[in-house]
């Protein structure tokens, strides 16, 4: 059965017109496949040439099974013409999978795809074509735009100087009046405190002047008000008067006081003594003993009700409440319930132990207010500052154009000046920890994305390796190790971008960038003459996959015949 197979396959090879290319071998290798007897690879034995795909592996490297699965350590090698080739294990052969576009692993069952597999590719290339086209159309421009560039430069830099001039005299100026500010400060505070003065004199004169009226206003309405309440008092009491009959008697001159007294005061209590007091000394009561003392009384009780009386009259015409009568006197000898003082509260009388008490300000101290303190903010001398801060950072700025243009002059810009189109450009690789900041024929830079402090990466060096690396170098120090420096792998692209920031070394920065600049004309002809010849194979290839499939299926056919008459032989 083994040389059966083996029969089949030798007659397949035979069938497919590949004797030159033996299933599965490497085209390098296909001539230590010729001849009359094959020597493994490893040197270890050699074969007659029948060996070769026999599916037995003899072969200690599996060499002479490069077409079957007899091997477990074989290589089986897929042409895939009009793809890309492909190397696998021996163990995939003949497993009823379609590994190879080609198909050739595989006897039966599988079509030549490459050319629908490679349709990808084509249209990769389609599109790198273009966009390096117009890569190197931006890349053109900035070489016509550089002749520009560099005479605004020397321009620029043959102008410098006088301006540096002009804004250090203006430091000097600004700092004269800044000094002048600062000689006449005391004057101009007093002017302002007086001034803010006047003003709060001003404002609290109209405030009182508002209050005072607001006053005014009040006690004349207070006082209609109870003049009208007055009125209809007595017209209630006349009604009521005359409709009391002419039997009742004649009010007198102190019941009246006290009527008028309870209408004024609104307390009916005020007119109460005289509502119950009967007119006339028959009606009076005998008087007890100790009468002469009552009499006394009354006529002091008498006093303290007109005062009472009046305090309250007064109360009502000024609108303010009247003050409680003071408490009866308290015999603590005979009477518990007599209030005593807390300890605190006697303190309190005295204005100790209280702690909202607070001492009297000291007439000789003036009292901090708003007013002063917005006297003492100086916006003149303010103003003056900035200026000069202002000036002297202009000063600071201009210089260090003053630098960079004169390294800038004597930079190498490439044959054609392109790259000096990215002199006043930075680009930015940002990872998720770091920002690298790459300002070519500057300086470079890495940022923490999260506390925002900045590494000095050093100064442009220069290209090296021909235009597509650029190098920084002398940045911050760094322990045990030289000073931080940063290299940048250019590659062509239609926009400058930068990525792939980091720290491959110690304090050895590296970044990838993109630019225009870096397209050059003859990698654009390689990528085109690349297009055109995957699709003239693919043109030349479509016969050639037609014949191979017409001479596959003969081969099968012979195959199948060859392997009826094995059968009839056995």
């Amino acid at each position: 059965m083994r040389a059966a197979l083996g029969l089949l396959l030798l007659l397949a090879a035979c069938a497919g017109g590949v004797a030159a290319h033996v299933r599965g071998v490497r085209p390098e290798l296909a001539a230590k496949y010729e001849g009359e007897e094959f020597t493994c690879l490893d040197g270890s034995l050699t074969l007659p040439a029948s060996a070769i795909n026999d599916d037995w592996c003899q072969c200690p490297d599996g060499s002479d099974e490069p077409g079957t699965s007899a091997c477990g350590n074989g290589v089986f090698y897929c042409r895939n013409r009009g793809h890309e080739p492909k190397v696998m294990s021996t163990a995939f052969v003949d497993d009823g999978v379609c590994d190879c576009c080609d198909g050739t692993d595989e006897l039966e069952g599988c079509k030549n795809t490459c050319i629908e597999k490679n349709a990808a590719v084509r249209e990769g290339l389609l599109q790198q074509v273009d966009e390096y086209k117009q890569a190197l159309a931006k890349r053109r421009d900035y070489a016509a735009g550089a002749a520009q560039e560099r005479k605004d430069m020397k321009e620029r830099l043959g102008s410098i100087d006088s301006d540096i001039e002009a804004a250090g005299k203006e430091v000097v100026r600004l700092a004269g009046e800044r000094d002048a500010l600062i000689g006449t400060a005391e004057e101009r505070r007093a002017v302002r405190q007086e001034k803010l003065r006047a003003e709060a004199a001003q404002r609290a004169a109209e405030e009182a002047e508002t209050k005072a009226k607001a006053a005014a206003d009040a006690e004349k309405a207070a006082a209609a008000a109870a003049e009208q309440q007055q009125q209809e008092q007595e017209q209630q009491q006349e009604q009521q008067q005359q409709a009391a009959g002419e039997g009742e008697a004649e009010e007198t001159e102190e019941e009246r006081g006290r009527r008028i007294a309870a209408q004024w005061t609104k307390d009916p209590a005020a007119a109460g003594a005289a509502a119950s007091k009967p007119s006339g000394d028959a009606a009076a009561p005998a008087a007890p003993e100790g009468g002469e003392a009552q009499a006394a009384g009354g006529e002091e009780g008498d006093k303290g009700w007109l005062q009472s009386t009046w305090s309250k009259l007064k109360g009502a015409v000024s609108g303010e409440a009247p003050s409680p009568p003071p408490p009866p006197p308290c015999d603590e000898e005979w009477d518990a319930s007599c209030p005593h003082p807390e300890e605190g509260e006697a303190d309190a009388e005295e204005g100790e132990g209280d702690e909202g008490y607070s001492p009297a300000p000291d007439d000789d101290e003036e009292p901090f207010t708003p007013a002063q303190e917005d006297a003492d903010s100086d916006p003149e001398l303010e103003g003056a500052n900035s200026a000069y801060a202002a000036a002297e950072e202009r000063v600071t700025a201009l210089k260090g154009e003053k630098e960079l243009l004169q390294r800038q002059v004597t930079f190498d810009y490439g044959a054609d000046d392109a790259w000096l189109a990215l002199s006043r450009h930075c680009a930015e690789a940002r990872e998720p920890q770091y920002t690298y900041r790459l300002c070519l024929f500057d300086r470079a830079a890495q940022v923490d994305n999260g506390a925002g402090h900045e590494t000095n990466l050093g100064k442009w060096r220069g290209f090296e390796k021909g235009y597509t690396e650029g190098v920084f170098e002398n940045g911050d120090w760094c322990h045990q190790a030289p000073a931080r420096s940063m290299r940048v792998t250019f590659v062509c692209g239609t926009d400058e971008a930068a990525w792939g920031g980091g720290e491959p070394s110690t304090c050895a920065y590296a970044a990838t960038m993109s630019t225009p600049a870096a397209c050059k004309e003859e990698q654009l002809k390689a990528l085109e003459d690349r297009l055109a010849a995957l699709i003239r194979e693919e043109e030349e290839l479509a016969g050639e996959i037609a014949a191979e499939e017409a001479a596959r299926a003969a081969a099968l056919k012979a195959q199948r015949e060859a392997a009826e008459a094995a059968r009839d032989e056995l």
